[in-house]
């Protein structure tokens, strides 16, 4: 049977909107408290997702409201690939996307994850 469910981010974009300043929060090493925080954060969005495989769809709503394809995934039956590890694996390794709320421009948040990650 097709299950299908819509996961919303809106609780990861306050949490970056309230600690953008926090640049170091960007790091995926798990070596600032605020980064962790965002992790936990992740864990919970992806709480209720089942064990599965799957496929996953990331996109946002533009300016005039319509649908915006960014990425499509496929999850399998491996341990840490299944459905719901794969998004809380992108929510946290792909972090930038979602910090990108905070900075006012593309340019800014390189300047930020260059800093950050200067060997990336």
């Amino acid at each position: 049977m097709l299950q299908h469910k819509i996961i919303s981010l809106r609780e990861l974009y306050r949490f970056v909107r309230a600690h953008g300043h926090e640049e170091k929060a960007l790091a995926i090493d798990g070596s600032n408290s605020t980064g962790k925080e965002y992790c936990r954060r992740c864990k919970k969005c992806v709480s209720e997702v089942v064990e599965q495989r799957g496929i996953y769809l990331w996109g946002f709503y533009n300016s005039a409201g319509f649908w915006v394809n960014v990425y499509i995934g496929l999850a399998d039956f491996r341990k840490t690939a299944h459905l719901k590890e794969r998004l809380y694996k992108e929510l946290t390794a792909e972090r930038a996307s979602i910090w990108r709320a905070v900075y006012p421009n593309k340019a800014g948040l390189l300047a930020a994850g260059q800093r950050i990650h200067p060997k990336m």
